[in-house]
């Protein structure tokens, strides 16, 4: 799933890729939006939604009708509750099916948009979880990147961490070895100018452990092999706040369901979706 999806999301961004975040975001939440409609109106029983609602906008009225009536305003009260959690119970459905594909996506976004670029003269840090002590570990950068500390070894944690610093733009692939490794693990490092900084391009801050879960939260990298005495390698990349305009930042997963649900507003009546 990580792979189709991966490919799915790069072929749409790409060629937004040295646009502004909200370009490509936007595109993606359109996408999304159609997507979800058509989902929502195939999994859903849409004339029991209707019916629904109507009956819901019925019970407002009739507790407006008999507010000076308190044992009909209870009665009324309480079939209104009913009717709301019957139309819950028809809208959750669709909920079910797109809960894990959207969390999919939401998870391969977070690396196009959760963190910015590093920029040539800037540092970052690269952490690696052992599962054992890692205090053999060794860390090479090729040109272009330099480690600038020895490890810092953290026994409570079973992590070591170094300082690098990047020289100049590129794409290149840090080495973790350790004694007896029959081959290094490599992390993938991106530095670009910041003059011309891609925004929608992937970065991918961890590469995980060959775990369902950890494959799930960081999609971006193959996962590390199984033999490997390491449960991941990080980076940590500036983190990003989106600028939404007029001065205004937010976090990016925010911005993108802001936009999703708008489309879906504007969307909705021309595919003929009751929610």
């Amino acid at each position: 799933m990580n792979a189709i999806a991966g490919w799915v999301i790069a072929a749409v961004l790409g060629p937004f890729a040295a646009w502004p975040p909200l370009v490509g975001m936007t595109v993606m939440a359109l996408l999304t939006a159609i997507v979800l409609l058509i989902a929502f109106k195939w999994t859903s029983n849409q004339r029991a939604i209707a019916d629904a609602k109507r009956q819901v906008q019925a019970g407002l009225f009739e507790l407006r009708l008999f507010q000076d009536d308190p044992r009909l305003m209870a009665r009324a009260a309480g079939g209104l509750l009913l009717q709301q959690a019957r139309y819950l119970r028809y809208a959750f459905v669709p909920v079910l099916w797109v809960f894990l594909p959207l969390s999919i996506l939401i998870a391969h976004l977070d690396t196009y948009y959760s963190v910015d670029a590093l920029h040539p003269g800037a540092s970052a840090i690269v952490i690696v979880h052992t599962t054992g002590d890692g205090g053999t570990l060794t860390l090479e950068a090729p040109p272009g990147l330099r480690v600038e500390t020895p490890c810092v070894w953290a026994p409570s944690r079973r992590e070591g961490a170094w300082r690098i610093a990047a020289d100049r733009e590129g794409d290149y692939n840090l080495r973790v070895t350790w004694p007896g490794a029959s081959a290094p693990l490599t992390k993938q490092v991106r530095v670009t100018r910041a003059d011309a900084t891609p925004t929608n391009i992937a970065r991918p801050s961890v590469r995980p452990a060959g775990r369902t879960w950890d494959e799930f939260l960081h999609p971006g990298e193959s996962p590390l092999p199984p033999d490997a005495p390491i449960d991941a390698i990080a980076i940590t990349y500036p983190p990003r706040a989106l600028d939404v305009g007029f001065g205004f930042t937010l976090p990016w997963v925010i911005t993108f369901l802001l936009i999703t649900t708008a489309i879906m507003l504007v969307l909705r009546p021309f595919l003929r979706v009751t929610f």
